[in-house]
């Protein structure tokens, strides 16, 4: 072949010509071209070795097999054949062997061979070619095609309907890039399937041990006619490039890095070798050949060293990158040498096909494989010499080089990857190299395009990692170490939910996640006791007061004081003989969301409180909508104070009769937990008149009527802030035989408690005086004394002090009032006009005239007291913030 290759003329010479300046010069592979072997599945892929060897065959056998036969009448895609491998491994090398054969006449008479590089004009390349039907085409690099740059999926199908009419199709591309296809129905192990396409898919092998020294004979042939001391020389060459080839692994099996071997045994240097290492050397070796070259022939003139020269050809990499081309013309180059003049030394470089930068006809640069301007990419990645500060895009190779340098965590706000596969492969790479919480944390605003990208199971595990990221994110933001350190905790519980529900599963993307999710714990937990260590050096108190908030018996812990009495009320209530039920009733912001869910911790075990938040059920207007929310409640209220796992009511059902639906599920729970009695808490009961309202029904209320009346294992208990008084008429008839129960402010023993030692372990950061201030403004309401708390320690923690006194708790009212605006305006205009009056002039010291009725209403809310000469505040806060927004 390679003599009628030197003999090529006329239109076969133009048609060489173009593939020297597409692809490299031919005469590169002369003598040194060894044929690959063809597998049916990844190389990869592990555990499959003994598989993967008895499938292996000749490349150019299969592909002859391939292309034997007629067209085939159904265009199914089984004459459209995909070539896949990592980079390097000589799929590009492959297809021009093809066509040289074909150039050659090694190749069945009649037919035709067209090769393009896919690129932007590859759909109109090919739908100028004629005679179709009798040609073999050939397209490569669908890695590098700037088409298929995240949206590889419909980039093959265009390809794949473009080229439907060709006797033969082979498309080559990295593995990593190539989307995942659905297997054969029928088992065959080479056929994928794709959109109804059913296409041929082989995966080139590495070079075996055989290949790589049949190479490494041919890169230095011994001839019989060489003089002895030539002949020594090149036995000890064979010999250094066999011992170095050993130290590199797998490496070694890439035809790619062998073609070079060459200038690797140039590099006098002992170190670890590995992609990133080996392409470092390969650069470097050439460089400084290029350098001393250049010395050679301007000897009168300043010449660049090997470093400047580096980053010239990092910045025609970075520019081919930038635009999205592997070519940069004259003109392109010039606008770079203008820059910096250093790059026109490029124009001097030795161009051939042993070079690692080439020119093609039209003076147009390329290098000369495209791992080769990844590498360069990654190094100035890695060291910070990129000329714009804008993200890189990356690709797998590039991502590999970045994981061998160790520095791809640190790197992360210097790569774009949303210009690649649907694989979610690269997710998984970059979530294990994390090192730091700051790696993590990153990674939520790097690459949230993958979870958007994927719908399938490996796309919810990207997407709960990425939550989690976002998570992290959130709180190393938080303004004080205590509170960073408590919101990572609660990232380790998150973390440790998610590896549960891993562990059910039993899949090669559960468990790569499973050990991202371990390598995150342990990075988490170090940071937190990092951050606990520097809590302690800085005397940071910790922020536990949580105004607003209904205290979680699993989070808050001890932050809950008080309602001793109120318990013991209920239990007693609850096994008296006949039960009533009972209503509780508290301003709002008293904590009586609080004891509802507390109050499982309260009961014996053979009472099952069940928390409903009627608050939520007001987003409906329906009353199927209403039965399905309080049925989802008391699903939910089970399985998480008790775990129990209730059975779910008919939806059907729910939907024609909701309540008698409702009816017959209670049954069912009845019997599924036998020996228990239900205490129904329904939190903020007065919302269900909204829906009464909406409905025009009065059936939720007769339901709940019915249960009170009927069913034994059913206890109601109602919690509102409205007085009886003050509840619409329809509501007597369901509230009967009723105990009503007040929530009401902490004792004093209870609320000094709150304000010295809201949790276990709290330092002493109370004075005397300060803590008697909070009392005699809060005279005991917990929401106010929380907020308070809450103020007074950002306060101490902003002025680095460790005690309060009561001038410190006076200082903090003016943001306790902006705080809390939300509360005291809830409270303002629940009001009427004459009680707003009245206490507007109370608050300012006016004479108040006597209304019995107003002042009545305000000591039920126990906004007012009443002394023996009038009235006073029950909350002297509340005083002051009439005060300053009277």
């Amino acid at each position: 072949m390679w003599k009628r290759f030197g003999k090529i003329t006329g239109e076969q010479k133009k048609e060489l010509d173009g593939l020297r300046d597409e692809f490299v010069d031919p005469e590169v592979y002369r003598g040194l071209y060894i044929e690959p072997y063809f597998q049916d599945r990844n190389p990869a892929d592990a555990h499959q070795d003994e598989l993967i060897s008895a499938a292996q065959q000749p490349a150019f056998e299969r592909i002859n097999g391939f292309l034997r036969g007629e067209l085939p009448l159904e265009k199914d895609g089984r004459h459209q054949m995909f070539i896949l491998s990592d980079a390097g491994m000589g799929k590009t090398s492959l297809l021009l062997m093809i066509k040289l054969m074909h150039l050659t006449s090694f190749w069945p008479r009649g037919y035709n061979c067209a090769l393009f590089k896919l690129g932007e004009d590859t759909l109109e390349r090919v739908a100028v070619l004629k005679n179709k039907g009798e040609t073999v085409l050939l397209l490569d690099a669908l890695d590098e095609d700037p088409k298929s740059w995240k949206r590889i999926r419909e980039r093959l199908l265009e390809l794949l309907l473009a080229s439907e009419d060709f006797r033969r199709v082979i498309i080559s591309s990295r593995t990593q890039f190539f989307p995942e296809m659905e297997p054969d129905r029928l088992g065959r192990a080479e056929i994928k399937v794709l959109s109804g396409y059913h296409c041929p898919v082989l995966y080139l092998s590495p070079f075996s041990d055989e290949q790589v020294q049949e190479f490494i004979q041919r890169k230095l042939p011994l001839r019989w006619y060489y003089w002895p001391f030539l002949q020594s020389r090149i036995k000890k060459k064979r010999a250094k490039a066999t011992v170095l080839l050993e130290h590199m692994q797998d490496l070694r099996m890439r035809p790619m890095l062998l073609q070079h071997i060459d200038k690797l045994l140039a590099v006098e240097c002992q170190q670890e070798w590995n992609a990133y290492t080996v392409y470092e050397a390969l650069v470097d070796e050439w460089l400084n050949r290029e350098v001393r070259k250049i010395r050679g022939q301007y000897k009168d003139r300043r010449v660049p060293e090997r470093k400047e020269l580096f980053h010239a050809c990092l910045r025609v990499a970075e520019a081919m990158e930038r635009q999205g081309v592997r070519i940069i013309g004259e003109d392109g180059l010039q606008q770079l040498v203008r820059e910096d003049e250093n790059i026109g030394w490029v124009e001097k470089f030795e161009l051939g096909g042993r070079s690692l930068l080439n020119r093609n006809s039209e003076r147009a640069f390329r290098f000369s494989h495209y791992t080769i301007q990844e590498f360069m990419l990654a190094w100035g990645i890695v060291n910070e010499q990129l000329a714009e500060q804008k993200p890189v895009h990356i690709t797998g190779q590039l991502l590999h080089f970045l994981e061998l340098s160790g520095q791809l965590p640190d790197r992360l706000h210097l790569i774009d990857i949303e210009i690649v596969t649907e694989d979610f492969s690269i997710a998984v790479r970059l979530f294990a190299s994390c090192k730091t919480v700051s790696h993590i944390a990153l990674l939520s605003n790097r690459i949230d395009w993958i979870a958007k990208s994927l719908t399938n199971k490996a796309g919810n595990h990207v997407l709960s990692c990425l939550k989690l990221s976002q998570d992290v994110r959130s709180a190393l933001k938080s303004s004080t170490l205590f509170r960073r350190k408590q919101r990572l905790k609660e990232v380790e519980t998150k973390i440790n939910d998610q590896r549960n529900r891993l562990d059910i599963l039993h899949d090669n993307e559960a468990s790569a996640f499973s050990s991202i999710l371990d390598n995150w714990y342990r990075i988490i937990e170090a940071a937190c006791t990092t951050l606990h260590n520097s809590i302690q050096e800085d005397f940071e108190i910790r922020q536990v007061y949580l105004p607003g908030q209904p205290l979680e018996p699993d989070k808050a812990g001890s932050l809950f004081k008080g309602r001793r009495d109120l318990f013991h009320q209920i239990e007693s209530l609850l096994f008296s003989a006949q039960p009533p039920t009972l209503v509780m009733q508290g301003g709002r912001r008293s904590g009586k969301s609080s004891v509802l869910r507390y109050l499982p911790k309260q009961m014996p075990s053979d009472i099952l409180p069940l928390f409903v938040d009627c608050q939520g059920m007001a987003v409906s207007s329906t009353l199927p909508g209403l039965a399905r929310h309080l049925a989802h409640q008391i699903i939910e209220s089970s399985r998480t104070t008790h775990r129990l796992t209730l059975p779910p009511p008919n939806e059907e059902e729910l939907a024609c009769d909701p309540f008698a639906s409702l009816l017959e599920w209670l049954e069912t729970i009845e019997q599924a937990v036998p020996g228990k009695t239900f205490l129904l808490c329904l939190d903020e009961f007065e919302r269900i008149d909204q829906i009464v309202t909406a409905a025009g029904s009065y059936v939720p209320l007769n339901f709940l009527r019915h249960l009170i009346q009927h069913r034994r294992r059913w206890l109601l208990l109602f919690a509102g802030s409205h007085t009886p008084e003050e509840l619409a008429p329809h509501w007597s008839d369901c509230l009967i035989n009723t105990r009503s129960l007040r929530v009401s402010f902490l004792d004093k023993d209870d609320a000094v408690e709150l304000i010295r030692r809201p949790v276990e372990g709290f330092p002493e950061i109370w004075l005397e005086a300060a803590v008697e201030e909070v009392w005699q403004l809060t005279q005991g309401q917990p929401y106010y004394i929380q907020l308070i708390g809450q103020e007074v320690i950002e306060l101490l923690n902003r002025e680095k002090r460790r005690q309060a006194d009561a001038e410190d708790v006076m200082a903090v009212l003016p943001t306790v009032f902006v705080r809390g605006h939300y509360v005291f305006d809830e409270f303002w205009r629940a009001l009427s006009e004459e009680q707003r009056t009245l206490l507007i002039a109370l608050a300012e010291g006016k004479a108040v005239p006597p209304n019995l009725h107003t002042t009545a209403a305000l000591i039920r809310k126990e906004i007012l007291a009443q002394e023996n000469d009038g009235w006073s505040f029950r909350v002297p806060l509340i005083q002051q913030w009439i005060i300053r927004n009277g």
